[in-house]
């Protein structure tokens, strides 16, 4: 039976956790049809793998143990939107300091996973922590004028968790994560 993975490192930090509550307290004021993420599955994907059968999320288990794959310290700071200002479908937290190390580590796991038909995103991998989703256009000026002026908030430095595959399971109140394994070495 098949099930959503992706390979990611998590933000475990609680300073980290308060400071994402305390942002998207801030969004919320803004009155935008948002749908936040839980603080407390704050994490960095570094490969989004899609439905992937038990046995290939095994094989890639087996692959990952071992390998240390991990960037040890990132500082987050600033928010932003993507796609873009003007058709926003996220709202995220920057990367500072620590990028090229999850670049790094994201390009690593793309080639450990390749011989199990996973190949990096085609839009190129730019590390971000994902604090809200956007449903629909209301109030977007709103949170425009709220994501500039937040746009250089330092949110702070944090260890990384060791690389992990995680599943996904989509509910209505949003997706439950599971971790299926980590990479120590």
């Amino acid at each position: 039976m098949p099930i959503r993975c992706f390979v990611s490192v998590d933000i475990e930090d609680p300073s980290v956790m308060s400071k994402v509550e305390s942002l998207q307290r801030e969004l919320l004021l803004t009155h935008a049809d948002l749908r936040l993420v839980n603080p407390k599955s704050i994490h960095l994907t570094l490969l989004f793998l899609g439905e992937v059968e038990e046995t290939v999320a095994k094989g890639i288990c087996g692959v990952l143990r071992g390998k240390e794959l991990s960037p040890k310290k990132v500082r987050l700071e600033g928010l932003g939107l993507f796609p873009s200002a003007s058709r926003p479908n996220v709202v995220w937290i920057g990367i500072a300091s620590g990028a090229e190390e999850l670049n790094a580590a994201a390009c690593r796991v793309a080639s450990l996973l390749k011989p199990f038909g996973f190949s990096p995103d085609e839009k190129g991998f730019q590390a971000h922590v994902t604090i809200a989703r956007v449903r629909s256009g209301r109030n977007k000026d709103r949170l425009l004028e709220k994501v500039r002026e937040l746009g250089r908030v330092q949110v702070g430095e944090v260890s990384t968790s060791p690389v992990r595959l995680k599943k996904s399971t989509l509910t209505p109140v949003g997706p439950i994560y599971e971790t299926l394994c980590e990479a120590v070495p």
